[in-house]
């Protein structure tokens, strides 16, 4: 019984973890402007 609640408990607690960073990285995608210069450097233009 112990480790039922146990394996619920983990699971419980990968699931919370999992959606917070789903969450944190979304609304700081989102909060990012579609011009940032951290997107330019990442991704230099390749223009001749």
């Amino acid at each position: 019984m112990n480790y039922m609640l146990l394996n619920v408990l983990g699971i419980f607690a990968v699931s919370a973890f999992g959606l917070l960073v789903y969450y944190c990285v979304g609304g700081r995608v989102d909060k990012q402007p579609p011009h940032g210069q951290k997107n330019d450097n990442k991704d230099p233009p390749a223009r001749p």
